[in-house]
């Protein structure tokens, strides 16, 4: 059984891990709506810019809910309401990008 010091540490690890990689994920956040704004035009484009906001998702998903649901919620560390505030506005904008993506008509 692991020590709550030591879970605190691979909480801390995974959570810098998150904060460290945020300002990637809103760079490719950026690069979609760039891509949305300039016009797709085919539908095998439009299919690759969605897989990369799902991997993307995955990606934010994966770096910091599984640490949020092992740490925070026994109460061994608390996460900090900025971390959570910032999954929520790239959430909110990934899931905007879907819709725009849904609504792009292939001719």
């Amino acid at each position: 059984m692991k020590s709550v010091r030591s879970e605190a540490l691979e909480a801390g690890i995974a959570i810098m891990y998150f904060l460290n990689n945020y300002k990637k994920f809103v760079q490719e956040k950026k690069s979609f709506e760039e891509e949305l704004d300039a016009g797709i035009k085919d539908s095998k484009r439009k299919d690759n810019v969605s897989e990369r906001i799902d991997i993307l998702s995955d990606r934010i998903d994966n770096s910091l809910i599984p640490v949020y649901k092992k740490f925070c919620k026994n109460g061994t560390v608390k996460l900090s309401d900025d971390v959570l505030q910032q999954k929520v506005v790239l959430d909110k904008s990934l899931s905007e990008l879907r819709d725009n993506l849904r609504t792009i008509k292939i001719q």
